[in-house]
């Protein structure tokens, strides 16, 4: 899958139909709320969601929300993740669900559909997931951040522990269900997500993280041991985006230069994690009921309040993935 960079962003097609940035940004954060609300009531695995909303992503950088009834795109895009999940539903089950969560998006009093309007939001879903099956080129390759996400877990530690506290990977399992919000998932590897996250949320819990190969001993951080430069794939990402800040984000920056200083080095080889984590502090920043006190490179959980309803979603989110980690096996609940 191609990954796209901030220029690709700034000119999808949205925004080529006058659909401004801040616009756009809700509609996705409204969608994916919306896949979130069926899947938590159909039960679907997190994998299976988060496939889900990554294919939503990808298929609004190739069309625009004008022209488009996004919450059916947004049916499709869950039935096609279900398909590559292979977690499939009945559309009997799925579409009484899909018509009554738009009716709540839209403020409306959800009512029983007639036979009519079933068959018709069948046709419109089929119509729907048929054009995004075109549009992505079968492409049924979508790796999750969150199988990375563990691997890395199972290998870091702390002192005192001898796995990765659960707090500590819960808290980033919570950051990831959070991330969808943004089209991260189109613009970074999964792998990269997941190793942001995980030490977004190890500062989250003022702990340093070690590798486990490595030990305590080791002078390099421990994502240096997780995704070595050679893995990397060389981008110009960072010289894009800096070309493309606006004077306020170039603020923002020079705001969280500290924090940036630990991955850039040597050769600006681990930016793309402060990328991340300035992305993920904008979206839980954006969605605080109260304005914090002081500037923070990394929100803390004193900080971290639930969305709005002025934020495009509910101020009742879907629930993270509840994730058990041990030495022997790994337990991921949607519930």
């Amino acid at each position: 899958m191609r990954l796209l960079g901030v220029e690709e962003l700034a000119q999808t097609p949205s925004r080529k139909d006058g659909i401004v940035a801040e616009k756009e940004a809700k509609y996705r954060r409204e969608c994916i709320h919306f896949i979130k609300e069926i899947a938590t009531e159909m039960e679907l695995t997190p994998t299976t969601y988060f496939t889900a909303m990554a294919i939503f992503h990808r298929f609004f950088t190739l069309y625009s929300f004008k022209q488009l009834s996004r919450y059916n795109f947004a049916a499709a895009s869950l039935i096609v993740g279900g398909k590559i999940e292979e977690q499939p539903k009945k559309l009997k089950v799925l579409l009484p669900i899909v018509h009554r969560q738009k009716c709540i998006a839209r403020k409306l009093t959800p009512v029983k559909m007639t036979q009519q309007e079933y068959r018709d939001l069948q046709l419109k879903v089929l119509s729907c997931e048929r054009m995004i099956l075109q549009a992505i080129g079968f492409d049924l390759s979508y790796p999750n951040p969150l199988d990375a996400l563990i691997s890395f877990a199972r290998n870091v530690t702390v002192d005192g522990f001898e796995i990765c506290p659960n707090n500590v990977v819960q808290t980033a399992v919570d950051f990831l269900n959070d991330s969808y919000y943004l089209p991260l998932c189109v613009q970074f590897e999964p792998k990269k997500i997941a190793l942001a996250l995980l030490d977004l949320a190890a500062h989250n819990h003022k702990v340093k993280l070690v590798w486990k190969e490595a030990g305590s001993s080791s002078s390099n951080p421990w994502f240096v041991h997780a995704l070595p430069k050679k893995e990397l794939v060389c981008e110009n990402r960072r010289e894009t985006q800096e070309e493309t800040k606006t004077d306020k984000e170039k603020k923002g920056d020079e705001d969280n230069k500290e924090d940036a200083a630990s991955y850039t080095s040597p050769n600006g080889s681990y930016r793309f994690i402060v990328d991340i984590i300035v992305q993920m502090q904008s979206l839980l920043q954006s969605r605080q009921r109260k304005k914090p006190t002081e500037k923070s490179p990394l929100p803390s959980s004193s900080r971290v309040s639930t969305p709005t309803m002025e934020d495009g979603m509910s101020p009742h989110p879907a629930k993270s993935p509840k994730l058990s980690l041990s030495s022997s096996s790994t337990r991921v609940n949607s519930k």
